[in-house]
């Protein structure tokens, strides 16, 4: 039997808070014997909180965005005090309490999902939306592997080549190498010249598979630009050298010489699986 009556009241424009008080009021003299996380087809999900004589009450449904809640189980009991752990999808958990025939601590469940948690709750009035307030440095995947991370990549001494920027970026199952230069009127590209390597984390590095010999993984054209809008398009590859290192190379079968200075930025975007 739903007690729908909790729903019903929420058609106007409060905040979770606000919703719990009213879920508060409505245990006065019941008792809560379970409180579970249900998931709807949508992806969303909804807190089930289950009475004595075997009603339940349905929350607004919320989304995960970010960190999210795995279950939430009866611990503990003392009394008229029920403890409940609720454990999120990192493997954390948190802790409220409900005094039955007293009703629920709203501002104790409220306080306990929001504070200190990482965890953010809003309401619009239809939906109560979860999101994470993590530091993306902090999300790993299920190996505790750093999802998020930036390399920096060293650049080679080159005659008349300056190398101004040289990173890798891992984000989630996508690693981008990036490097960026001038190369002045004169500055030569020999075949196959060495602009920058980067030295990855050794599970990185064996997730990235070359394609052609000599360890290549992907070539392009490059353009240099002048201030004048004049190009010269050279060859660019990116390979798997030894020592746990990636190079980015300029030049391909035959020298090419600047005609005037150039400035250039070239990108890999790499896709890291997630095993």
């Amino acid at each position: 039997m739903l007690k729908d009556t909790i729903i019903s009241a929420f058609n106007y424009d409060g905040t979770l808070l606000k919703w719990l008080k009213k879920v508060e009021k409505a245990l006065q003299g019941d008792t809560l014997t379970n409180i579970e996380v249900v998931t709807n087809s949508d992806y969303s999900m909804q807190l089930k909180l289950t009475f004595g004589d075997g009603s339940f009450i349905l929350s607004p449904s919320f989304t995960n965005k970010g960190r999210g809640i795995v279950s939430i189980t009866k611990t503990a009991t003392s009394g008229l005090v029920d403890t409940y752990t609720v454990t999120y999808t990192d493997n954390t958990t948190s802790t409220f309490t409900v005094t039955n025939a007293e009703g629920l601590n709203a501002n104790n469940l409220y306080n306990t999902l929001t504070a200190g948690t990482g965890i953010e709750l809003t309401n619009d009035g239809q939906k109560v939306t979860v999101t994470a307030k993590r530091l993306l440095n902090e999300i790993v995947d299920s190996q505790g592997r750093q999802r998020f991370a930036e390399y920096n990549g060293v650049g080679n001494e080159i005659q008349g080549v300056t190398i101004t920027y040289c990173k890798a970026s891992l984000s989630g199952t996508h690693i981008m190498f990036v490097v960026c230069g001038t190369a002045e009127n004169g500055a030569v590209f020999n075949a196959g010249t060495n602009i920058c390597y980067y030295p990855l984390a050794s599970w990185i590095y064996s997730k990235i598979k070359p394609v052609w010999a000599s360890n290549v993984i992907e070539t392009k054209s490059l353009a240099l630009r002048g201030d004048d809008w004049s190009t010269q398009s050279v060859t660019s590859y990116i390979y798997k050298s030894s020592g746990g290192t990636v190079a980015i190379n300029i030049g391909g079968a035959s020298a090419v010489t600047m005609t005037s200075k150039k400035y250039f930025r070239l990108q890999f975007d790499l896709l890291i699986d997630t095993d």
